[in-house]
């Protein structure tokens, strides 16, 4: 088994990166990039070449860049109570505590609310609906079905699956029950199409 070098690795996107000839050889190219700083305005500008509406060509090129290669600019940050506080009391003790720290109670309703007006708005322009439609049985969504909507999604993170059907599969060598235990699969892409 060969061990490829980074050498080699630059070598080959340089070679994949050059249009008709643009570059001679490696060592010349490299020669035209600057370490860090303003590296399309040095190319053009080494390029000596301008389009014919007045801006300036920019050759496409790469550099491998190593450390201490450029200084990055480093912004001061001088707050002294870094994050989100809360008084040890109030500090959550689940990781659902911990969840509904950013999605509240509030914040569900607000969404139940804006994805049922937006289904309704969606079902509206494509009534009358066909015989078999999946919409014939939309209902309004309530704030325990979001939440569940939501508990699939995170879990769909820890399940990986081909497809999102798949999550809901009856098959015996592919099933996840918990999926089919919290919500049909109608119920969930219901929800999935018309989260607003």
């Amino acid at each position: 088994m060969k061990v490829v070098s980074d050498d080699d690795i630059a070598r080959w996107i340089l070679e994949d990166s050059e249009v008709e000839g643009e570059f001679s050889d490696e060592s010349e190219h490299e020669e035209t990039l600057p370490v860090c700083s303003d590296i399309s305005s040095s190319e053009s500008e080494s390029s000596g070449e301008e389009s014919d509406d007045n801006t300036q060509h920019v050759t496409r090129s790469w550099k491998v860049y190593r450390d201490g290669d450029c200084d990055l600019m480093k912004f001061p940050y001088s707050v002294t109570q870094q994050g989100f506080i809360l008084r040890h009391s109030a500090r959550p003790k689940t990781e659902l505590e911990y969840f509904q720290l950013f999605f509240s109670d509030d914040l569900i309703g607000k969404i139940v609310t804006t994805t049922d007006m937006y289904a309704v708005e969606k079902i509206q322009m494509v009534t009358p609906l066909t015989k078999y439609s999946m919409w014939h049985s939309w209902k309004d969504v309530s704030s325990e079905e979001m939440k569940a909507f939501f508990g699939i999604i995170l879990n769909t993170a820890l399940n990986l699956k081909a497809q999102l059907v798949d999550y809901f599969t009856e098959d015996w060598l592919d099933r996840t029950p918990f999926f089919k235990d919290v919500s049909s699969r109608l119920c969930f892409l219901q929800i999935f199409w018309m989260l607003h």
